[in-house]
């Protein structure tokens, strides 16, 4: 599978899922209710990948396999959009250290989903982060590449359509997941750039590649409710800005960074690695998660937004 995944497939797959979640944006947007309700979860995943695309277009026509893979890192990571691009950018890295290396796909998403895992601070089921640790324990460990693949995609959409019943915030909203969904679309991007494109259609000529495929499973849902989350569930909607920043600092400082933003607030996702990270927390105040960042390295690139939690999305 490492083999398969050289760097023209690796290209063809930042192509396809950017194509995808620029197709899906609207649709993934509309099911945003967790953490909070800001319905932008497709608009900053496609952003993120976008950034890991134009990362990839800008190397060499003849740049090899592990120089193609530490693009797409490097891309996702410096280019993460909230809460989810953030846990994508941990995601991607996590494939990219195996697929780089000639490993397998079932290893991949296995390392893909406990760098997810750990760069939350307070990891929630019924989220991306369940669906990817059920993708992981159920991708087949051998067979036809593409065969694998479309697996691993099916897997993706059952867990997908079970992430309601998971978590409450999400049952009473009659949603899925967004970030699953996301996850999905991306899913279905791999599949589609490893397999010819007859192989992407369905017994009735459905192309599963395409954004319909999956989010038709969302349902219509009822997105007006939205309440913030319930006990025991990150992301009280109550904080006033979404703090993010790429910060400098050693690999063994970002634990204690992550424990020190869960006390400043909540949301709190750390991505990054060999000296780089990107974090993301939702806050009353953005100065000390900045100071947090500067007793532990050096934080750049520093943006605040107001959090405008609507109580109805936009048609």
């Amino acid at each position: 599978m490492g083999d398969l995944l050289d760097a023209a497939t690796v290209r063809r797959w930042c192509r396809l899922a950017v194509d995808a979640l620029g197709e899906a944006r609207a649709e993934i947007d509309a099911l945003n209710v967790f953490p909070v309700p800001d319905f932008d979860t497709g608009t900053n995943l496609h952003s993120t990948l976008r950034a890991a695309a134009e990362a990839v277009d800008r190397l060499p026509a003849d740049a090899g396999a592990a120089a193609t893979w530490r693009a797409l890192t490097s891309g996702s990571l410096i280019g993460a959009r909230g809460n989810s691009g953030v846990i994508f950018s941990a995601l991607l890295r996590g494939m990219a250290e195996v697929l780089a290396a000639g490993g397998g796909l079932h290893e991949a998403l296995s390392r893909a989903s406990r760098l997810a895992d750990e760069a939350v601070a307070r990891p929630v089921d019924g989220t991306v982060l369940s669906v990817l640790r059920t993708v992981a324990g159920a991708c087949p460990r051998s067979g036809e590449p593409g065969g694998v693949l479309r697996a691993v995609a099916d897997h993706a959409r059952v867990a997908l359509s079970e992430t309601t019943d998971r978590l409450d915030v999400l049952a009473r909203a009659e949603v899925v997941d967004a970030g699953a969904l996301g996850l999905c679309v991306v899913l279905d991007a791999l599949a589609a750039a490893v397999e010819p494109p007859a192989e992407t259609r369905g017994a009735r000529g459905r192309d599963l590649s395409s954004p319909e495929a999956t989010t038709e499973m969302a349902g219509s849902g009822r997105r007006e409710a939205l309440c913030p989350a319930g006990p025991g569930e990150e992301g009280l909607a109550g904080h006033r800005y979404e703090v993010m920043y790429l910060i400098d600092a050693d690999d063994g400082a970002v634990p204690g960074l992550r424990a020190e933003l869960r006390r400043i607030g909540d949301c709190v996702v750390v991505a990054g690695g060999d000296g780089v990270w990107t974090v993301h927390v939702h806050a009353d105040d953005a100065g000390p998660v900045v100071a947090a960042g500067m007793r532990a390295g050096r934080p750049r690139d520093v943006t605040v937004t107001p959090l405008d939690v609507r109580p109805d999305p936009a048609p």
